[in-house]
C-alpha cells in the first residue's frame, strides 16, 4: 500500500512562511512545514487540517482548491509515497499560530522566503520555498 503524506505551506499577509524546527527522529535541527502521514481511512484534506491543528495550533478552512501539488516519490525506506502539498494564504486579522513545543519540534516561527532559504531546511521545504 502506498503511504500518503501531506504538507501545508502557510503564508501570512506579510508574505512570511510558517516553519517548525525538528528536534527528533530524522532531520534534527532542520526547518519544515507542518506535515504528516494520512491515517488509514482518513481523507487527505482532513489529514492536512489535523496536522495544522496538532503541530501549529492553526484551525484553517482548507479546501481542495488549496491543493497545489501531488507527487509520487520513493520514501527513505524504499517504499512508494504520495505527497500532497497544500498552500494557504492567511487574510489580515488572522490569529497567530499557537505553536506548542513537543516531541518532534522545538521551535517555530514566521520567516520571509529569503531568510528561510538561508536556514537549514529539509529538502522538500527548500524546494517549495524556492518557488515562492
Amino acid at each position: 500500500m502506498v503511504q500518503q503524506v501531506i504538507s501545508v505551506v502557510v503564508i501570512n499577509p506579510e508574505g512570511q512562511v510558517f516553519l517548525m524546527r525538528r528536534c527528533a527522529k530524522r532531520d534534527i535541527g532542520r526547518w519544515e512545514y507542518p506535515a504528516g502521514k494520512v491515517d488509514p481511512g482518513e481523507l487527505i484534506l482532513d489529514a492536512a487540517k489535523r496536522e495544522l491543528k496538532e503541530e501549529a495550533g492553526l484551525s484553517l478552512d482548507l479546501t481542495a482548491g488549496h491543493l497545489i501539488d501531488k507527487e509520487d516519490v520513493i520514501g527513505r525506506d524504499g517504499n512508494p509515497m504520495q505527497v500532497y502539498t497544500f498552500r494557504v494564504y492567511l487574510n489580515k486579522g488572522w490569529e497567530a499560530a499557537r505553536f506548542k513545543e513537543g516531541h518532534t519540534f522545538d521551535m517555530a516561527g514566521w520567516f520571509t522566503p529569503d531568510k528561510a532559504l538561508g536556514m537549514p531546511l529539509t529538502e522538500p521545504a527548500r524546494a517549495r520555498i524556492a518557488t515562492l
